[in-house]
C-alpha cells in the first residue's frame, strides 16, 4: 500500500479524512483533499435563497398604462377675496339747482344754465311796478338830454338866416322826432350790450330777460325796444292821442307777471339783478 501525503507534504494516516482519493475525485476537488464532514445528527443549514429581482414592464405596457401626472410645485393658489360692499354715503344730497317753473306746455328750466324754448321766472324775482316805473323815468331822462343835445346843433347848424324863435321851434320839432330814434337806439344797445340793463334798470337794480332767464341778444332787444315800443306802441298811440302809451305803462299793474305790453309783445321779463 501506498503511502499518501497531505497538500503539506506530511503523510496521511488510516482513516484520515484526506486519505479517500475516490471521494475526492467524485467531490471534483484537488488530490488529497476533502472537506470536513458534519457530525452525525446534526442538521445541514438551509442554503441562502437569492431574492427574486422584478421584472422590468415591457415597453407596451407602459404606453398603455399611460404616464402619470407630473406632481405640481406651484403652491396653490389663494381664494380670491371677496370685494367689501360699498359702505352707505352720509354725505346729504346735492341740492337740486332752482328751477322756474315752466309755462304750460313747456320745459322746465334751470337758473343759470341753457335757456330752454319756454320757460317763466318765478314770481319772486318779479319786478315790482313802482321799481319798473323809477327806472323808465331815469332812462326817459336820459333819452330826452340826448334828442335835446341833438335838436340843439341841428338847429345850430341851420340857423343862418332865421330869428332866435324860428330856430328855438325848429329844435323843439327835431327834439321830438328825435326822441323815438334816439330811444331805440339807446335802449337796444344797452339791453344787448349789458346783459339786459339800460342805466335806469343798473341803478334800480332791474334786468330785461328771454324767456328762461336766457341773456337778451341784439334781435330781442330790437324786437322789444324797436319793433314793439318804438313802432307798434308809438303808432297806435298816436292815433288813439296816448292811450296806448298810458296803457303800455300801466299793464304791469294788474298782469300776473308784471309784464308791460311790449313784454308780452317781444316774450321777454323784467327781473330783479
Amino acid at each position: 500500500m501506498s503511502e499518501k501525503y497531505d497538500p503539506f507534504g506530511r503523510p496521511i494516516e488510516g482513516d484520515h479524512p484526506w486519505a479517500q482519493p475516490a471521494e475526492q475525485e467524485s467531490a471534483g476537488l484537488p488530490g488529497g483533499f476533502l472537506p470536513p464532514q458534519a457530525p452525525a445528527g446534526a442538521t445541514a443549514a438551509p442554503a441562502p435563497v437569492a431574492p427574486e429581482r422584478p421584472e422590468a414592464p415591457s415597453p407596451a405596457a407602459v404606453e398603455a398604462a399611460g404616464s402619470p401626472p407630473a406632481p405640481s410645485s406651484a403652491p396653490p393658489a389663494p381664494a380670491a377675496a371677496s370685494a367689501p360692499a360699498p359702505a352707505p354715503s352720509s354725505a346729504p344730497p346735492a341740492s337740486a339747482p332752482a328751477q322756474w317753473p315752466p309755462l304750460p306746455g313747456s320745459a322746465p328750466v334751470v337758473r343759470g344754465g341753457p335757456a330752454p324754448v319756454r320757460g317763466a321766472p318765478p314770481d319772486d324775482v318779479l319786478a315790482s311796478w313802482g321799481a319798473r316805473v323809477v327806472a323808465y323815468v331815469v332812462d326817459s331822462f336820459i333819452v330826452g338830454v340826448l334828442a335835446f343835445g341833438f335838436a340843439f346843433v341841428v338847429a345850430a347848424i341851420a340857423r343862418s338866416g332865421r330869428s332866435a324863435a324860428d330856430v328855438g321851434d325848429l329844435a323843439g320839432v327835431v327834439a321830438v322826432i328825435a326822441v323815438v330814434p334816439i330811444w331805440a337806439l339807446y335802449a337796444t344797445a344797452s339791453l344787448a350790450m349789458t346783459n339786459g340793463r339800460t342805466i335806469g334798470k343798473r341803478l334800480c337794480h332791474l334786468r330785461v330777460v328771454q324767456e328762461g332767464g336766457a341773456p337778451m341778444t341784439w334781435g330781442r332787444a330790437a324786437m322789444r325796444e324797436v319793433i314793439m315800443r318804438g313802432l307798434v306802441i308809438t303808432v297806435i298811440g298816436t292815433i288813439t292821442l296816448g292811450i296806448a302809451g298810458v296803457l303800455d305803462v300801466l299793464w304791469p299793474l294788474w298782469d300776473k307777471q308784471n309784464r308791460s305790453l311790449h313784454d308780452h309783445g317781444a316774450d321777454t321779463w323784467v327781473v330783479r339783478d
